[in-house]
């Protein structure tokens, strides 16, 4: 097991999506479809944009992971959205203006 420091939050999302998108990367070379689970809310927000904007989301092919309603992993709860449905709505919502800002 590998223990890794980071200096903060930023470092640690850069990390993170780093190493999520090389390990898709490598499961794709070896298999059709790859499965990730992330928790939604505002806790992995920094990580779900990173994940959707350059250089990651050029290199996911979000096509290949199951769609729930489509073909619904055996362990996912009834009704969970998928992985890319939750970064494409963080997205969207880092671009809406605040509601409490005024225009």
């Amino acid at each position: 097991m590998n223990l890794e420091v980071f200096k903060d939050s930023d470092h640690l999302c850069r990390g993170l999506a780093e190493w999520i998108t090389s390990l898709i990367e490598d499961t794709l070379r070896h298999k059709d479809k790859f499965a990730l689970v992330l928790s939604g809310g505002n806790t992995p927000k920094k990580l779900h944009l990173l994940l959707a904007s350059s250089p990651y989301k050029e290199r996911i092919d979000w096509n290949k992971q199951p769609k729930a309603g489509s073909e619904q992993h055996p362990n996912q709860p009834i009704g969970c959205r998928p992985t890319h449905q939750i970064i494409e709505q963080h997205v969207a919502d880092s671009l809406l203006p605040a509601a409490d800002s005024p225009e």
